[in-house]
C-alpha cells in the first residue's frame, strides 16, 4: 500500500470516528424524543413524572454537547487556514447540530409543560436565548455576526443562520417579557389582595 493509500485510510477512520462521535450527541435527542413519548402514554402519574424528567435530563447533556460543538464548529469554519474539504464537512455538521439543538429544546419544552413547571420552561427558553445571542449573534472585529459570517461562508442561498438565529432570539424574548410581565401583575394582584 503507498503512502497516499495509507493516508487516505487514515482520513476514512478519522472521518468515520469523527461521524461516530456526531452520531452519539444526535443519539441523544432519539433517546429523549422517546422518553417524552413514553411519559406522556403512560396512566400511572409517577411513573409519568420520572419518565419526563428522564427525558429532561438526557436532553440538557444532548443540549449541551450540541451547544459546544457548534461553538467550536463555527471557530473552525470562520478560521481563514481551514481547507476548503473539512469546512464543507464541518459545515454539514453545524447545520445538522443546530437543527438537533432546535429540537432537543422543544422537547424540554414539552416536558416541562406536561410537568406544569413554567418557570424551567422560560429558564431553558432563556438559556438557549443567551447561547444564540452570545454564539451566534455576538460581532467579531469586523462588526459582522458569527452567524452572517457563516452564512456568508456557505455556497448558494444555504446561509440563513443568522435570520433564524435572530428570529428564535426575537420570539423567545417576546415569549420571556410576556411571562415576567404576567408575574408582576400577579404579585401585584397578590399584593393588593393582602392588604
Amino acid at each position: 500500500m503507498s503512502l497516499a493509500e495509507q493516508i487516505e485510510s487514515l482520513n476514512q477512520i478519522i472521518q468515520r470516528v469523527e461521524q461516530g462521535q456526531y452520531n452519539d450527541r444526535f443519539a441523544g435527542f432519539f433517546s429523549a424524543r422517546q422518553l417524552i413519548i413514553e411519559g406522556m402514554s403512560t396512566k400511572d402519574d409517577f411513573v409519568r413524572k420520572e419518565l419526563l424528567v428522564s427525558a429532561i435530563k438526557t436532553n440538557n447533556e444532548t443540549i449541551g454537547k450540541l451547544m459546544f460543538s457548534i461553538h467550536s464548529d463555527s471557530a473552525v469554519l470562520l478560521d481563514v487556514n481551514t481547507a476548503p474539504k473539512d469546512a464543507t464537512r464541518i459545515n454539514n455538521f453545524l447545520q445538522t447540530s443546530i437543527g438537533y439543538l432546535n429540537s432537543s429544546v422543544q422537547l424540554n419544552l414539552i416536558a416541562y409543560t406536561a410537568l406544569g413547571e413554567q418557570d424551567a420552561l422560560y429558564s431553558a427558553l432563556t438559556n438557549y436565548q443567551s447561547f444564540i445571542e452570545q454564539k451566534l449573534l455576538s460581532s467579531n472585529n469586523s462588526e459582522k455576526t458569527v452567524a452572517w459570517l457563516l452564512d456568508n461562508g456557505s455556497k448558494g442561498n444555504q446561509g440563513k443562520i443568522a435570520e433564524l438565529a435572530q428570529n428564535v432570539s426575537d420570539r423567545i424574548a417576546t415569549l420571556t417579557n410576556e411571562y415576567h410581565q404576567e408575574r408582576i401583575e400577579v404579585l401585584t394582584y397578590e399584593h393588593k389582595e393582602d392588604e
